[in-house]
């Protein structure tokens, strides 16, 4: 769900097998945290971001954007979590 709090899930699709990134962005363009660098299967994709940056601290509510990058395609997701 979007908004979300404490935890949403982002799904996406792939067409091919690929190398995927997703990496989550505060409002400024600060890079937040990786959730994934790895190769995945074609097919529906998820994966849970609980709110924590790299250090697994609890980010404060606002914007952010999970960027997701496979096969030289890139798309990026809103973000909002409430407190």
């Amino acid at each position: 769900p979007n908004p979300f709090n404490p935890s949403t899930t982002i799904t996406y699709g792939l067409d091919i097998d690929s190398e995927v990134l997703i990496t989550i962005y505060d409002i400024t363009g600060k890079e937040i945290t990786t959730l994934l660098n790895t190769e995945q299967q074609q097919g529906w994709q998820s994966i849970e971001w609980n709110g924590t940056d790299y250090n697994n601290n609890q980010v404060p509510a606002g914007i952010y954007f999970g960027k997701i990058t496979s096969n030289e395609q890139t798309k990026t997701v809103k973000l909002m979590l409430l407190k």
